[in-house]
């Protein structure tokens, strides 16, 4: 029968995260987060208001 094989490194790195590092993520996830919305909404006005290949 086969050993199973160790677990990456990585997941005891993020089980390990520091609290500094845990705020850190939240914050770039949220800054993502937001810029998507906000992207969406310009390109959906965009699209309503300002039809493409209207003069």
């Amino acid at each position: 029968m086969a050993e199973r094989p160790e677990l990456p490194h990585l997941i005891d790195v993020v089980v390990s995260m520091s609290n500094t590092e845990k705020k850190a993520t939240e914050g770039m996830i949220k800054f993502v987060l937001t810029t998507l919305v906000v992207a969406v909404i310009i390109a959906v006005a965009y699209l309503a208001l300002f039809t493409p290949g209207q003069v």
